[in-house]
């Protein structure tokens, strides 16, 4: 069993839940990539509300 899943006893919902590793763990902190999430996302969203009141 890998290091980081030696507290999580085997066959409860814990075990089954995926850990996140490297570069997703780095880009969940990492806070210029958040920004651009954050927009990238409202830019979207906008795009659809305005199509929806054509």
């Amino acid at each position: 069993m890998k290091k980081h899943l030696e507290h999580v006893k085997p066959y409860t919902p814990e075990a089954l839940a995926m850990v996140p590793l490297g570069r997703v763990k780095f880009l969940r902190t990492f806070l210029p990539w958040q920004i651009l999430r954050f927009l990238a996302i409202n830019l979207k969203m906008t795009r659809l509300i305005l199509r929806s009141h054509r």
